[in-house]
């Protein structure tokens, strides 16, 4: 048996994102390795949109895009989808288009949260996330289980110009988290920072506190895994397929 997740990243590839196509590689290896060759993880940027998204505006452009590969992850035979992205974008959209499961980096990572800790805090990169975030967690039915949303201030764009600033950073607004807000789970606000969760559980293990730092990549990919051996995904009486009705868009 093979199972074949395609993980699509919203954004258009740029030299910036180099260390995110390394870091997605080296989990596509562990995972192989992990499960003796069963699972085969293979990361896609969109053809056409923006750089990064970091507001409504720049979810809404790319999502068209984001569109399409999910399509095309289905015709080329993947047998699951996850989004690279913490803001889902296009998320339930996919879950109409598609019958294969679609998972979200932000809604499976925050339900993860709330069975490890019960209340989690969100480690995000900018202000204008934020509302993004907590419109999210209050879609999800989880806002009574959020602690906090910190932000590091550092953009999509930057966050592997120093990746040890970026951690260090991270590092200590997960402790603030944690001592001040009383969170019981951390949750990286951003699927740049993949990579980092190991090296801040270590900080705030350092610190005498026994609190997972959830990677919402990690999270969604094993989900898709699960959801994959399970044999299940969405309902499609919920995610119903779009009905066929004249349209115009571009070629």
């Amino acid at each position: 048996m093979k199972i074949k997740i395609a993980n699509i990243f919203p954004d258009i590839y740029s030299d910036a994102f180099k260390g995110v196509v390394e870091v997605r590689k080296k989990l596509a290896e562990s995972i192989k390795e992990k499960t003796g060759g069963i699972v085969e993880l293979e990361t896609f940027f969109v053809d056409m949109g923006l750089g990064s998204i970091e507001s409504a505006y720049d979810e809404t452009i790319n999502s068209v895009f984001v569109l399409e590969k999910v399509r095309w992850a289905e015709q080329n035979g993947y047998n699951a989808i996850t989004i690279d992205c913490m803001g889902d974008p296009a998320l339930e959209a996919a879950r109409e288009l598609v019958k294969i499961p679609v998972v979200g980096a932000c809604e499976s990572s925050i339900h993860l949260a709330c069975m490890l800790g019960k209340r989690f805090s969100i480690i995000s990169i900018l202000p204008e996330t934020e509302s993004l975030l907590r419109d999210l967690i209050r879609k999800y039915g989880l806002e009574g289980n959020l602690a906090s949303i910190r932000t590091i201030n550092i953009p999509v764009l930057e966050l592997e110009r120093d990746i040890q600033r970026t951690a260090a950073v991270a590092s200590e607004a997960a402790l603030k988290a944690v001592k001040e807000d009383r969170a019981g789970a951390i949750v990286l606000g951003c699927t740049g920072m993949a990579g980092l969760d190991e090296a801040i559980e270590k900080r705030l293990q350092g610190e005498g506190y026994d609190v997972r730092v959830l990677d919402p990549l990690k999270v969604a990919i094993y989900t898709a895994i699960m959801m994959v051996l399970l044999g299940v995904r969405q309902s499609k009486e919920i995610f119903r397929s779009p009905r066929e009705k004249p349209r115009r868009l571009p070629p």
